[in-house]
């Protein structure tokens, strides 16, 4: 029995989806290349869109909506090889400070496309935002890929990951949250989507940005974020999602 990891697939993904958001093309959410939807809009279509995302708020627990979120507080700038990186602190949710990275390239169009991404494996609960910069088993460091391809990418800290990890245990840490949460009629996954939701917002407001083209990228539950945002925000113009797994082979 072999096992090998996707090392180079992976990366190939990534430098695909990469490609595209920098270029301008708007890849139609839900469709990689968007041919098996309608080039114009049904009667009606964008009114089922806003009523479809009301249910799926609606599924997210109660959320923080009352609160406005405050300036980002930038803690430090560093140079790297091919872009500048900015640690930030986010006021998204009231209830705790959401620890941040910010990739701005080097080499970039004015404005440049932006490009939020979201961890969600078991393997980066303690690294969280890190995994842009470091990369994990599955999934090698892909700050290189978003220099290189002039993307302003956001990384941050989820419930229950990086700095946000107030539990070494992180699986105890997580149940823990997920618990409290329900107790005080939330939900986990709804309070980490309505952070990537606010972020996606102070992603698209940021000056090196263009808003007109934002896209998302996720892996294992990152992915899934990915898909949740794509149909919650309709300002993302290309989800891309990617598995973490092993592939065995004979």
């Amino acid at each position: 029995m072999k096992v090998q990891t996707m090392f180079s697939n992976r990366r190939a993904f990534l430098q695909t989806s990469a490609t595209v958001l920098a270029s301008g093309t708007m890849a139609r959410v839900g469709s990689i290349g968007g041919s098996d939807l309608p080039k114009q809009p049904v009667k009606g279509f964008a009114a089922g869109q806003n009523h479809r995302r009301k249910e799926l708020w609606s599924l997210l627990g109660d959320l923080p909506w009352q609160h406005r979120s405050g300036p980002a507080k930038l803690v430090k700038t560093e140079e790297h090889d091919g872009y500048k990186l900015e640690h930030l602190v986010l006021d998204l949710n009231g209830q705790e400070p959401v620890p941040a990275l910010l990739l701005i390239p080097d080499k970039r169009q004015t404005p440049a496309p932006g490009y939020s991404t979201f961890i969600g494996t078991p393997e980066c609960m303690s690294s969280g935002k890190e995994q842009l910069l470091k990369g994990v088993a599955v999934q090698p460091a892909y700050a290189p890929v978003c220099a290189e391809k002039g993307l302003v990418t956001l990384a941050i800290d989820s419930w229950c990951f990086g700095e946000r990890q107030h539990n070494a245990d992180g699986h105890t840490g997580e149940e823990d949250a997920f618990k409290l949460m329900l107790w005080q009629g939330q939900v986990l996954f709804g309070m980490m989507m309505f952070d990537e939701f606010r972020a996606f917002d102070y992603l698209a407001s940021r000056p090196e940005v263009d808003p007109e083209r934002l896209g998302v990228f996720g892996m294992s539950m990152g992915s899934t974020k990915a898909w949740w945002l794509a149909a919650l925000e309709p300002r993302v113009k290309v989800a891309w999602m990617c598995v973490a797994s092993l592939i065995s082979t004979s």
